[in-house]
């Protein structure tokens, strides 16, 4: 972690999926700015292929291997073989195992904006050169040229569940216009419900998925998907992951 620096040779703005890879890159030239502690704040169902995971050093935070994807649409359900093996895999393990490898620096404060080579934070102001915005759906960095993209929002509790295997996404009635998902985790199971709109009020759709189960949600989670690629250049700014739509629109 890092206390206030007033420059640094590139700075990252978000310390998440995206954030991360970018500082497995630079290594000691990044400096991760965040404004939540690393690995926390999970918005993702975290589901991947092993071989990625493990490319980023992060092979111990995986809780469960999956060989075959399940799609549900109302009662019928069928299993695909999946080209590699994927995984589910713990959130804040994965992050802290990535920035460790990184080399990088973390700053907790929140990214404001931008203005002749300085960034301002809610820490002060920061001078650099080479900036990356992974901030997500906000784009606080790229500006106008990002906003206004469609949006889905997933919602996500995580339960004891019965061992299962695979990863399962269920077409559902009482889910319209999205889908709802199951991934097993070892020991518990990640349940959610996404609508392609943007929706925020997804609880009664949640809870009526995990009727199907005989379940109600414990502690939930959610967050923005913004599928639709937008440039990977924006003025001095690289952008990356959800801040540039690098978003799978099916699946998120």
């Amino acid at each position: 972690m890092a206390t206030l620096l007033d420059r640094a040779d590139v700075l990252i703005a978000g310390g998440s999926f995206a954030g991360l890879a970018a500082a497995r890159a630079l290594g000691r030239a990044a400096l991760i700015v965040d404004r939540a502690p690393l690995g926390s704040g999970q918005t993702s169902a975290c589901g991947a292929p092993v071989s990625l995971v493990e490319r980023m050093g992060a092979a111990s935070s995986i809780l469960q291997r999956h060989d075959y994807l399940r799609i549900a649409v109302g009662d019928v359900s069928v299993a695909w073989s999946l080209p590699e093996p994927f995984c589910t895999f713990d959130y804040a393990a994965y992050c802290r195992l990535v920035y460790q490898r990184a080399g990088a620096t973390f700053l907790q404060a929140s990214v404001q904006g931008m203005e002749n080579g300085w960034i301002h934070t809610s820490a002060g102001a920061i001078r650099t050169d080479l900036v990356v915005d992974a901030t997500g759906p906000r784009s606080v960095l790229a500006g106008g040229a990002h906003r206004g993209r469609r949006v889905a929002f997933g919602l996500e509790t995580e339960l004891p569940a019965s061992p299962a295997d695979g990863l399962a996404f269920y077409f559902l009635p009482e889910v319209r216009d999205g889908y709802a998902w199951a991934f097993p985790c070892g020991g518990t199971t990640r349940f959610g419900v996404l609508i392609y709109l943007g929706r925020t009020k997804l609880l009664p759709a949640l809870r009526r998925f995990l009727q199907r189960f005989g379940l109600t949600p414990g502690p939930i989670h959610g967050g923005y998907l913004a599928p639709g690629l937008q440039p990977a250049v924006t003025g001095k700014v690289f952008v990356g992951g959800d801040a540039a739509g690098q978003c799978l629109p099916l699946t998120g």
